[in-house]
């Protein structure tokens, strides 16, 4: 079972050993981790994200903003030391790409990841049509499962 799954096709939905729970205190916490998550294959310098998600405020509100949203993430993840799900320092955040790996010791889960895995899959098999192709049509029926809407669809920033 994941530690962490995020749902983010269609409505925003985020479990925790397999429970709901919905601890985030704001739209732009939520879009924060999903961009993190979606994003996790880089880190993505503080004042790029601060800018990105605060271009209203100032440098410093901004930069301040950021500094609460990633310690409300924590505390609403519940991440531990050990095994955080945010990467953080001085000028850098990023999504621990660890934690992708099923056998990580707090494995996660994203719909949008495993979605464009099984498309991938299906273009990079070999088949002569996708139509007669069982394989790749029980990808297609898994991929169809999992959007359940547009992307972070009902979210507000």
């Amino acid at each position: 079972m994941q530690s962490l799954s995020l749902s983010l096709l269609g409505t925003f939905q985020t479990l925790r050993e397999g429970a709901p729970f919905r601890t985030f205190r704001s739209d732009k916490e939520r879009a924060l981790l999903a961009y993190l998550a979606v994003e996790s294959d880089r880190p993505h310098r503080r004042a790029t994200l601060a800018a990105l998600f605060w271009s209203q405020n100032s440098e410093t509100l901004a930069a301040n903003n950021l500094r609460k949203s990633f310690s409300r993430l924590r505390q609403a993840l519940r991440e531990k030391k050990n095994a955080p799900y945010l990467l953080i320092n001085s000028t850098e955040a990023q999504f621990n790409p660890d934690n992708w790996n099923p056998q990580s010791t707090h494995p996660c889960w994203l719909d949008v990841r495993e979605f464009d895995q099984l498309l991938r899959a299906c273009r990079q098999h070999k088949h002569r049509r996708l139509e007669s192709c069982a394989e790749c049509q029980t990808r297609m029926r898994r991929a169809v499962e999992l959007y359940r809407g547009e992307f972070l669809e009902g979210l507000s920033l």
